[in-house]
C-alpha cells in the first residue's frame, strides 16, 4: 500500500499545478465575485477591440510567480509552456493546449505532477476587467508518488467551469493581466501574434 505523503507536500502540489495550467483569462484562479450578466459573457458582451486577435505569453505568469512563493526545499522543479489565446470579435475565445510540470520531494517521498489544459468559451472586457466564461474546459493531470517502499499515481481532481476575471491593460501589441493574491499579484505579459512574423 502506498504510504500517505507528507501533508504539506501533497496539499501544495495539486493547487500549484492547477495554477500553472490556468488559462490566460484566469479561469482557475481569477478574482472572486459574481459576474454582472451584461458585462460578463452575456448576450451583449463588452468588446475591447484592442484584445481582438491572437496572443502569446512572453513573460511573467505562474511560471515565474510560483518559484518565488513556494518553498524551494520542497518544490524542486516548476516548468510550464507559454500560454496562447485568441479573442474573437464575436465575444468567443480559444486557448492553445498548455502543459505544466512540477516536482516536489520531502522525507524520502517524491512527487511529480504533470498536466495539460485547453479551454474555449466567451469573453467580455470593461472597466479594466477581463471576464472569461469557459463553455468547454479540458484539464488532464496526473500525480506520481514514489516512496522508498513503493509507488503509485492518481489523477488530479476535476476543475469546474466557472466565470472568472482578471485586471488587464491592453495597448498596441502588448496585453498585461494581473491577479491579486495573498502573496502578491501574478502579472502576465502577452505579445500579439502577428501573421507572417
Amino acid at each position: 500500500m502506498l504510504k500517505p505523503c507528507p501533508a504539506r507536500l501533497g496539499a501544495g502540489l495539486i493547487p500549484a499545478l492547477v495554477l500553472l495550467l490556468q488559462g490566460p483569462s484566469g479561469w482557475a484562479q481569477g478574482l472572486e465575485g459574481p459576474p454582472e450578466p451584461r458585462a460578463a459573457c452575456g448576450e451583449r458582451p463588452a468588446i475591447d477591440r484592442c484584445l481582438v486577435g491572437s496572443w502569446r505569453q512572453s513573460s511573467g505568469g505562474p511560471q515565474e510567480w510560483l518559484p518565488r512563493n513556494l518553498p524551494p526545499e520542497l518544490f524542486t522543479r516548476i516548468a510550464g509552456s507559454a500560454q496562447e489565446v485568441r479573442y474573437n470579435a464575436d465575444g468567443t475565445f480559444q486557448t492553445g493546449m498548455a502543459s505544466g510540470e512540477i516536482d516536489a520531494a520531502r522525507d524520502g517521498v517524491a512527487m511529480q505532477g504533470r498536466g495539460r489544459t485547453a479551454a474555449s468559451g466567451r469573453w467580455s472586457a470593461s472597466g479594466g476587467r477581463l471576464w472569461s466564461c469557459p463553455d468547454a474546459l479540458e484539464v488532464t493531470g496526473r500525480v506520481q508518488i514514489t516512496t522508498p517502499d513503493t509507488s503509485g499515481s492518481f489523477a488530479t481532481p476535476p476543475v469546474p467551469r466557472r466565470p472568472s476575471q482578471v485586471i488587464y491593460s491592453c495597448a498596441g501589441n502588448t496585453l498585461r493581466t494581473t491577479m491579486p493574491t495573498s502573496r502578491g499579484s501574478i502579472t502576465t505579459t502577452y505579445t500579439r501574434v502577428v501573421p507572417g512574423r
